[in-house]
């Protein structure tokens, strides 16, 4: 299985041609698909922001719910929080959300597909998949 991360599903969303060949492959491959509550939260923040709110509200409703959800538990958590802090002792930043997904993926022995790979490299423990 792995974790789509928000930036192709945005990408998905947006018919762009290398999400969509991403996702197919993945699909034709019979890898199972999934994405973490997060990663809803930041698509229906841009849903409620954009122009034809109604019609992407539903858009990311409908594309949400074809997806495994990953739910944030204890242990993702508390590898966020340590991941976290390990970066900060390194004199490294990272978004709480990224971390939060990160973690979600790492618990869930799953690999993120996405273009944020900056962002998620600085995670040792994660497995990164550009798209």
């Amino acid at each position: 299985m792995v974790l789509l991360d928000t930036d192709i599903l945005i990408g998905l969303l947006r018919d762009d041609a290398d999400a969509k060949r991403k996702i197919m492959t993945l699909h034709q491959m019979g890898i199972p698909l999934s994405t973490t509550s997060i990663n809803a939260l930041e698509l229906f923040q841009g849903a409620y922001a954009s122009v034809n709110r109604e019609k992407n509200l539903l858009l990311v409703e409908e594309l949400v719910e074809s997806l495994k959800q990953m739910n944030i538990d204890f242990l993702a958590s508390k590898t966020a929080a340590k991941i976290i802090k390990d970066l900060e002792k390194e004199g490294k930043t990272i978004d709480a959300f990224d971390a939060v997904i990160g973690a979600a993926a790492i618990v869930s022995n799953e690999v993120i597909v996405t273009r944020n790979s900056k962002h998620f490299e600085r995670i040792k423990e994660l497995r990164v998949e550009k798209w």
